[in-house]
């Protein structure tokens, strides 16, 4: 079953992106057949990216590292939307 993400993109964005010289029952497919590798593309090279990072990422500095920057950032969008609210 396809994301939520995955139904708004085909939904919302490929439309715009369809040539009005093609029929929609054309462009449409072609489009999803397009996006479709190069989905598969990019998840397999981040999937093999992140395997060979594997070791540095759980070494535990990097990890505290990691942590400490995550949270530093998460809090600065809180504040920040805070900060906007109201």
């Amino acid at each position: 079953m396809p994301s939520g993400k995955i139904v708004i993109f085909s939904t919302g964005l490929l439309p715009a992106l369809a040539s009005p010289r093609l029929p929609t029952a054309w462009a449409m497919p072609l489009l999803v057949l397009l996006h479709t590798p190069l989905t598969l593309v990019w998840l397999g090279g981040y999937v093999l990216l992140l395997s060979k990072a594997g070791p540095v990422l759980h070494r535990p500095r990097v990890h505290r590292v990691l942590g400490r920057t995550t949270g530093v950032v998460l809090i600065g969008f809180g504040l920040a939307m805070a900060g906007t609210a109201g």
